[in-house]
């Protein structure tokens, strides 16, 4: 595998991407917080993968699938990038094709965007092997006004309108024991205003 720094002013013309101006700080929060899981594992699908960024995390030989819905973010991380990486609207596509077995699912600020949680871990849940496991971020509701405020300043992501539910560690926690996880980590960072979970297969002791 390879891949190639891409230029940073073409990661800002990117639909959706870094459009705001603290957007590339929360984004760099949510990968460190999710690093410590990732590292070693060998096969990767991240969903609503972005523009990737995870040199020197992700080993040159791991097989990493990234999806995401926009098609030019896709364009980008084909071209810069020696990895799959798919088109997809997750909520509504099957996702047999990706195959399974993997170690570890990626969803970072993503799970907020589905009005069908459940229905979209529980298509997750047949892609990983028996061990696999799902690290996710997602915002608190206890900062959706400033989320709010912040995305009609510019300074989030204006992408705000698409989020159908911002959940709690209830909510979560009640969305993974129907779709058949447990939790093994959670935690709260950025002050409290998101959220880092690690799922896991009910039966797995």
């Amino acid at each position: 595998m390879f891949s190639r720094k891409p230029e940073k002013n073409n990661k800002k013309a990117i639909h959706g991407e870094l459009n705001g101006l603290l957007s590339g700080f929360l984004t760099c929060k949510r990968l460190q917080a999710a690093k410590p899981y990732i590292k070693g594992c060998n096969r990767i699908c991240d969903i609503g993968c972005g523009i990737y960024r995870w040199e020197n995390i992700i080993s040159n030989d791991a097989h990493y699938v990234g999806l995401d819905i926009e098609k030019d973010v896709i364009d980008y991380n084909k071209k810069h990038f020696g990895y799959t990486f798919y088109v997809r609207n997750i909520e509504q596509e099957d996702l047999a094709d990706l195959g399974d077995g993997y170690d570890l699912v990626i969803m970072l600020a993503v799970l907020e965007h589905f009005a069908q949680p459940v229905i979209v871990l529980e298509k997750i849940k047949r892609l990983l092997s028996p061990n696999g496991l799902i690290v996710l971020t997602t915002p608190h509701p206890y900062g959706e006004r400033i989320l709010n405020y912040g995305a009609r300043l510019r300074i989030f992501s204006n992408d705000k309108h698409t989020h159908h539910q911002l959940l709690n560690k209830r909510m979560i926690m009640e969305t993974a024991k129907i779709s058949g996880f447990k939790i093994l980590k959670y935690k709260r960072f950025l002050f409290g205003f998101n959220q880092l979970i690690l799922l896991s297969q009910k039966e797995i002791q």
